[in-house]
């Protein structure tokens, strides 16, 4: 099989980051690498795992998470 295509998930709530992550483990070809609970720990998650792919609640993107951040991925 080929790279598997990473995901991190960031939400404040933990019961929609376990769902999420279930609902994606189901295939074979996603791996959850990481979940952060809000935007600032996203940020730092996102450069130290680096996925491929972000899934984030709106509520949590804040500040910390600008337009040009995705510039640093």
């Amino acid at each position: 099989m080929a790279d598997k295509i990473t995901v991190l998930l960031v939400d404040d709530h933990a019961l929609v980051r376990r769902g999420f992550r279930r609902m994606l483990e189901d295939d074979p070809a996603i791996s959850v690498v990481g979940e952060a609970s809000d935007g600032a720990e996203g940020v730092k998650l996102a450069a130290q795992l680096k996925p491929r792919v972000i899934v984030m609640g709106l509520r949590d993107a804040g500040d910390e998470w600008s337009g040009s951040d995705e510039k640093k991925f």
